[in-house]
C-alpha cells in the first residue's frame, strides 16, 4: 500500500468518526423528532461502517483533488474549496441516502414515499457539514494521520 492510501485511510478513520456523530444526531433530530441514546449509538455505528466503506470504495477525495489540481495550487484556500466541495458532494448525497434508506425502509418498514421525504429533510444540511467539515478537519487529520503513520511532516500526499 502507497503512502498516499495508507494517510488517506488513518485519516478517514479519523474524519468520519466526526461526520458519523453529526450525520445521526442530524437525521435524528430532523426525521426522528428527537436524538435517544439507544438509537444515536446504533445510527453512528451504522453510519461510520458506511461511511468507511464509501471511503474505501469510491474515491471521491481522489476525484476532489485531481478536480482542483486542475484549477488550483495545493494548498491554497481556492484548492480547499474546490477539493472539498468535489468530496462533500456526492459523499453527503450518498450518505444521506442510505441512512434513510436503513432507516425509514429497512429498519420501520415506513412507505417509500416516506423514505425520500426524510433523504429530502436532509440532504442539502448533510452537503453544507460535510462540505464545512472536510474544509476544517480534513488538512488537521491529514497531519494527524502523518503523525500516527510517521511520515515526515514535508509529505504532500498532493503532489504523489
Amino acid at each position: 500500500m502507497n503512502t498516499k492510501r495508507k494517510v488517506d485511510i488513518v485519516m478517514n478513520l479519523m474524519y468520519n468518526l466526526v461526520l458519523a456523530v453529526l450525520f445521526s444526531l442530524i437525521a435524528e433530530a430532523i426525521n426522528a423528532g428527537g436524538v435517544t441514546w439507544p438509537a444515536i449509538a446504533v445510527d453512528t455505528g451504522v453510519s461510520y461502517v458506511l461511511e468507511m466503506i464509501i471511503a474505501i470504495f469510491l474515491p471521491f477525495t481522489l476525484w476532489g483533488q485531481r478536480v482542483a489540481l486542475k484549477y488550483a495550487k495545493p494548498g491554497s484556500k481556492k484548492f480547499r474549496i474546490i477539493c472539498t466541495g468535489i468530496t462533500a458532494i456526492p459523499f453527503a448525497t450518498l450518505m444521506s441516502l442510505a441512512m434513510s434508506f436503513i432507516s425509514c425502509v429497512l429498519m420501520l418498514h415506513l412507505p417509500f414515499i416516506v423514505f425520500f421525504m426524510a433523504w429530502m429533510r436532509i440532504w442539502i444540511l448533510f452537503i453544507v457539514i460535510a462540505w464545512v467539515c472536510s474544509y476544517l478537519f480534513i488538512p488537521v487529520f491529514i497531519e494527524l494521520a502523518k503523525k500516527i503513520l510517521k511520515i515526515p511532516a514535508e509529505y504532500n500526499p498532493f503532489e504523489e
